[in-house]
């Protein structure tokens, strides 16, 4: 069917069938850069569709997006989120990595990305991003871009089991109340405010 079927980054076609994986991780690990971006480009295009297929390349897109060097993080980020919504228990062992990722680099085009691949592996691992919240919001303080949808989509997700856990991101969060502009991303940040507000006293 055609909505099998991906543009390539060279003009042709590459659909989940089409792809080795073998060879794919091959080219992921490959030390020539250029290579190893074009490989990115490749999961890119098949996680649209065929997201399952490219689970095997969770490890290598862990370790493309720790290496400073590369011009393809954007590219890495997106795959492991989208690979994330499908099975988030494969790519929690990434945590760290992204959690790295959003601390050294907080305004980098590739953040939302991120932001979006810990949420979704929250939903179903929440103890796994819960202990990286004070470095997150540090991070996301720094940001030119604040906290972002993305962001506070995190925050909401993790008040629904740890809303103790968000009070770092409470100024975050108030300040997206106040001035976001889209009323779904203000909704998000008073539910992330009301669980944490739902915090029993002791």
């Amino acid at each position: 069917m055609s909505g099998d079927t991906h543009q390539s980054a060279n003009g042709g076609t590459t659909s989940g069938a089409d792809v080795d994986v073998p060879t794919l991780l091959a080219r992921l690990d490959d030390p020539d850069p250029d290579v190893s971006a074009e490989a990115v480009e490749t999961v890119r295009e098949v996680v649209e569709n065929d997201p399952r297929r490219c689970l095997p390349t969770v490890p290598k897109l862990r370790e493309l997006l720790e290496q400073s060097s590369l011009d393809c993080h954007e590219s890495v980020a997106y795959c492991l989120a989208a690979l994330a919504a499908v099975s988030p228990a494969d790519v929690a062992p990434s945590t760290d990595a992204v959690v790295r990722f959003v601390r050294s680099r907080p305004s980098h085009p590739g953040r939302t990305h991120a932001l979006r691949c810990l949420a979704r592996i929250a939903e179903a691992r929440p103890d796994t991003v819960v202990g990286h919240i004070d470095v997150l919001v540090d991070a996301l303080e720094d940001a030119d871009a604040g906290l972002g949808p993305a962001g506070v989509t995190l925050f909401a997700t993790l008040s629904t089991t740890h809303p103790s856990a968000i009070e770092p991101a409470t100024g975050l969060l108030e300040a997206v109340l106040e001035n976001d502009p889209a009323p779904t991303v203000r909704d998000r940040a008073e539910l992330a405010l009301g669980g944490r507000s739902r915090v029993p006293v002791e």
